[in-house]
């Protein structure tokens, strides 16, 4: 496992208020009322933390502390050209607070401001998730075709057979 080295500048440092976030992205991707996080039962609502978002496909989550944006996160599963194109305007209009979109798990940098180059990255998740996808669906195919293997018999239970038969 990489962990990865804590960012040589922290966001927190831009000073970017939760409402600028809000008056950027809100006009585009819905905000949530509440963000929760929890398990099973349990929920606990997390005060210091915004969402917006389009259903399950695209969403933007932020964090604040001291009045400022400390975090930004995003869920970037933009499923056809028309989503691309919201997700584009939306990650487009947080370039006029100068950030960039830094994404760990693909290893690519993008500048907010290059519209071309945001919807190229964008296309390119699609287009990938839509080969996973594709080949989860054969795989799930091919194993309903395939007959069950015959039932193992244990190394025991083979053994008290031997000891049965022999009496």
């Amino acid at each position: 496992m990489y962990m990865r080295p804590k960012n040589p500048v922290a966001l927190a440092t831009r000073g970017i208020s939760m409402q600028a976030l809000s008056d950027a992205v809100s006009p585009i991707l819905q905000p949530f009322d509440a963000v929760t996080t929890g398990y099973s039962t349990h929920v606990e609502t997390m005060p210091r933390t915004r969402a917006f978002g389009m259903e399950r496909s695209v969403m933007l989550f932020a964090e604040e502390r001291n009045g400022v944006v400390s975090a930004v996160w995003f869920l970037l599963y933009p499923g056809d050209d028309a989503e691309v194109a919201l997700v584009a305007d939306a990650l487009s209009a947080l370039a006029e607070l100068r950030l960039l979109l830094v994404d760990w798990g693909w290893t690519q940098v993008v500048l907010l401001a290059d519209r071309e180059g945001l919807e190229e990255y964008l296309r390119t998740r699609v287009q990938v998730f839509a080969e996973l996808e594709e080949k989860l669906e054969r795989e799930r195919s091919a194993r309903a075709q395939t007959p069950a293997p015959p039932p193992r018999v244990s190394w025991l239970r083979r053994l008290l057979g031997a000891i049965v038969r022999s009496r």
